[in-house]
């Protein structure tokens, strides 16, 4: 069943790339509750489909990050495997929307502050990696003053989408500062 539904999405998302099809796949795979550890070897299949996927993984979390929190640690632990684009932003988005994983949170923590700290990362994945560090400041307080200094020092070395995204997250740890 599931090689057949992986050649499927291999020809769907080869010959189209747009949305409505992401989409389609997407209302699929949740009537059909497609176990989606089943369709992780699309990560591995030849460009554009491996990308593609990952676009469909981003419409997945979207729907219910909850589908996506089984093949987290999948992606985290294969990360550097993938080369095409998009795939530090999709892990990103992964880990802001589904959590980390308790067994890898110590390896996540320091790639998203690795992450948000490269010049040459882009900047959705530096402010989903910021909501994803937020989160786990929420679960582990002291990391609350490391994540504070990070956005400060980045503060004028990123774009206005990390700046209002900074904004947000200083408020919510100042907020959560007065509740303590």
């Amino acid at each position: 069943m599931y090689q057949e539904l992986i050649q499927n999405l291999t020809i769907s998302l080869g010959n189209d790339r747009s949305s409505e099809n992401r989409q389609m796949w997407t209302n699929y795979i949740f009537k059909e509750d497609i176990e989606l550890i089943h369709l992780t070897a699309l990560l591995d299949a030849e460009h554009p489909v491996g990308m593609r996927f990952t676009w469909l993984l981003g419409h997945i979390i979207e729907k219910d990050p909850n589908k996506i929190t089984p093949i987290v640690s999948y992606c985290f632990e294969n990360r550097d495997k993938w080369t095409f684009p998009g795939i530090k932003r999709t892990l990103a988005k992964m880990l802001w929307l589904a959590g980390v994983p308790e067994e890898i949170e110590g390896l996540v923590v320091d790639q998203l502050f690795q992450w948000i700290l490269d010049p040459k990362v882009k900047v959705a994945v530096k402010v989903y990696g910021m909501d994803a560090l937020y989160n786990m400041v929420l679960k582990y307080p002291d990391l609350k003053e490391e994540l504070l200094i990070v956005i400060d020092d980045q503060w004028d070395k990123n774009s206005v989408a990390f700046r209002a995204r900074g904004k947000r997250v200083l408020k919510a740890l100042q907020a959560k500062k007065k509740l303590d």
